[in-house]
């Protein structure tokens, strides 16, 4: 086990706890091996089961829930991991191992047959636990594995949380989905039900997208019923034939059932009868009009009013023909992505900083933004220079603004260089979501504003921070994750320009206070999948003055180095940036960033000037009034990026003119007044002549 995956073992008083407050949840629980110095406590170096198999004799047979024999455990065994018995009640366990891909057979089954409900969700070393409830009399036909990396537990076990890993990651429950706060595991949906108990593997179900909508065209079957009483048989018997008639299978199914459970007539055995005896009478009429329409006599506000204004947009052969790429369409298709930050921030993408809470994302997106504004290497990374906008959703202005200024001040940047290059926009005091849970858009009208003033602002750079307050929907859904990475993309990083959106990480790592890992973003892998580069923030267990990002994907080129910082002053600094040798080191690589950066802007002066002479044209060397040469340069094509105001302008002409690239010379002007201008070249000999004339 390496360094970062080591964690800080539990007291023994707080397995107790968990496992007395999952017997009040009505679990029954067993004691386990646990993880000590990488290996599992049975001593068998070679376990091929660490940290997970039982103390006791007969293991899940002598499961309990009874507080006096778990205290008995606890105390022989103060360290035990926790293992939760499956079978009772009808709970089973989902057990999806990324390791052996479950995590895509279990995304090709949620493609086919829709999102289940919410449901407990534990993360586990390498995947997810979910518990579901079936019918108890269907145990004995569960069939033990679902497909390819997915086990099902219907009579075993599961490993709990806050039990420890063999790779030293603890078991933990999403926020929110936490049975040890009170959640309880979910009715599983029919399809769910029927795919436990057939034989065959799904491991290659092949993706139906027209299915994939399904549930948000069901939804409005589910408000209507919500209007009519599930106690009429008439209506009982009318909404299951209407929901039937729309051809979706076991998903109108199961809305038929979520709503007909109200009622205490419900048997499960009966309703699934009653559902396949309607398709022996295709002449009953009853469509889901039918059901629309009773439902309004009750008061329900039909939504398929405004079916015009939210309709799908229309899709023909035509508009997927225009979508086919021309082999011809780039002249150069090897050329490297641009990057505002080199490595690290592609061109029109979305990159995610993922940390822990307070670990310093803020601080390091806000430098990064700096160094970006002023065109500076940030920890040896070249940037493209842009301005840059920081959108700050979690901090005011005075948070923001303190940590402006002392970036500013460590890294010796007078913040008046800032103006017009970086924008500071304070959304805290404002509703800051940019993506809200919606049946039809949902893109908020200020993600239509931020995407206008980005434009107006002609920003390249924009970094949100962060996700946990910008996005307003469920995390876990992948569906309207990638929406709201798309829209992100689509609407402010395109065209070229790029998104830094800050995320935290997920509760795992939280609770174990270790490094963020691949899969260590909060919420659904969709984060992690939708975006084209990704970096993490971590704090050295054995320093906490020093930082790491990592860079963990990289699609649009390689990878970076990993890169160390360090808090000094309160802010965090490239290490040993700030020390007496680090300083000078700092400047040295500062100094001969800028030497490169003047010399490509010499080089250009001095070409603007030659084409202005080769057209017979003058360039003026005052500098002030409307008519100087700041005003007929900076607007011509090609005129460097670097060169920012008068001033820089002038210390280069008179670094040119020291080189002898340029010199100046007076003409007389048509009125026959005398004018000096540049010229480029070497300035000529006097003639000796002419000298002796005005001697």
């Amino acid at each position: 086990m390496s360094q970062e995956d080591k964690v800080v073992h539990l007291h023994p008083k707080i397995l107790l706890e968990a496992a007395l407050t999952y017997a009040q949840r009505g679990f029954r629980v067993l004691p386990l091996n646990s993880i000590r110095g990488g290996v599992c406590t049975c001593g068998n170096a070679q376990c091929k089961s660490p940290g997970k198999h039982p103390l006791t004799a007969r293991g899940a047979l002598e499961a309990s829930a009874d507080e006096i024999q778990i205290k008995g455990w606890w105390a022989q065994w103060p360290n035990a991991n926790i293992g939760l018995a499956m079978g009772d009640h009808g709970c089973v366990a989902i057990d999806v191992d990324t390791r052996n891909g479950g995590h895509l057979t279990w995304e090709a089954i949620l493609q086919v047959n829709g999102e289940p409900p919410e449901t407990a969700t534990q993360r586990t070393g390498n995947g997810w636990h979910y518990l579901f409830v079936i019918d108890d009399r269907m145990m004995p036909n569960i069939k033990g594995k679902l497909g390819s990396g997915i086990d099902v537990k219907a009579n075993g076990y599961i490993v709990a949380e806050p039990s420890i890993h063999h790779t030293g990651r603890r078991y933990a429950w999403d926020d929110g989905l936490d049975i040890l706060q009170g959640f309880t595991p979910a009715r599983a949906p029919i399809w769910l039900e029927r795919l436990l108990i057939e034989s065959g593997d799904v491991s290659n179900i092949k993706t139906n997208l027209g299915v994939m909508t399904l549930p948000v065209q069901l939804q409005e079957a589910a408000e209507a019923l919500e209007f009519l009483d599930a106690d009429d048989y008439e209506q009982w018997i009318q909404a299951g034939m209407a929901l039937h008639a729309t051809g979706m299978g076991d998903l109108a199914y199961q809305v038929w059932v979520e709503w007909a459970q109200k009622s205490s007539k419900f048997d499960h055995k009966i309703q699934r009868a009653r559902w396949l005896s309607f398709g022996k009478n295709k002449d009953v009429g009853v469509t889901i009009k039918t059901l629309f329409a009773r439902a309004q006599q009750e008061g329900w506000a039909n939504p398929m009013k405004n079916k015009e204004s939210q309709a799908e947009p229309e899709v023909t052969v035509n508009d997927l023909e225009k979508q086919i790429l021309n082999f011809d369409a780039f002249a150069n298709p090897f050329e490297p992505i641009e990057h505002f930050v080199d490595k690290w921030i592609p061109h029109n993408e979305v990159t995610l900083l993922a940390g822990h809470g307070g670990s310093g994302k803020s601080y390091v997106a806000l430098s990064l933004a700096i160094h970006v504004a002023l065109g500076r290497p940030f920890c040896g990374l070249s940037t493209t220079v842009a301005p840059v906008l920081f959108f700050s959703g979690e901090d005011g202005a005075q948070v923001v603004l303190r940590r402006f200024h002392s970036l500013c001040k460590n890294l010796m940047v007078d913040p008046k260089e800032l103006q017009g290059k970086l924008f500071l926009l304070d959304a805290s005091d404002i509703d800051p979501a940019l993506h809200r849970e919606s049946k039809t858009n949902t893109e908020t009208k200020l993600l239509g504003a931020l995407t206008q003033l980005v434009t107006d602002k002609k920003v390249g750079f924009v970094v949100i921070d962060n996700a946990s307050d910008t996005y307003d929907d469920d995390e876990i859904k992948r569906a309207k994750v990638r929406m709201f990475v798309r829209s992100l993309r689509s609407r402010i990083a395109r065209p070229g320009r790029a998104v830094l959106l800050l995320a935290h990480v997920n509760k795992v790592s939280a609770i174990n206070g270790r490094a963020a890992g691949a899969e260590d973003y909060s919420g659904s892998t969709a984060w992690h999948n939708s975006v084209r580069s990704r970096l993490t923030l971590n704090t050295d267990p054995k320093d906490d003055s020093c930082l790491t990002i990592e860079h963990l994907k990289a699609n649009l080129g390689p990878k970076a180095k990993t890169i160390q910082l360090r808090w000094n002053n309160g802010v965090p600094l490239e290490d040993g940036s700030f020390t007496d040798v680090g300083a000078q080191a700092a400047k040295a690589v500062m100094d001969a960033h800028r030497r490169k950066e003047d010399a490509e802007a010499k080089v250009v002066l001095v070409q603007l000037i030659k084409d202005f002479n080769n057209r017979g044209e003058q360039v003026t060397t005052s500098n002030t009034g409307g008519f100087s040469v700041w005003h007929l340069l900076n607007k011509r094509t090609g005129f460097p990026k670097t060169v920012k105001s008068s001033s820089d302008l002038m210390d280069l002409l008179a670094q040119l003119q020291a080189e002898g690239s340029i010199y100046r010379t007076v003409f007389k002007t048509k009125d026959r007044k005398l004018k000096e201008v540049f010229v480029a070249g070497s300035a000529p000999m006097p003639d000796k002549n002419e000298e002796k004339d005005e001697k």
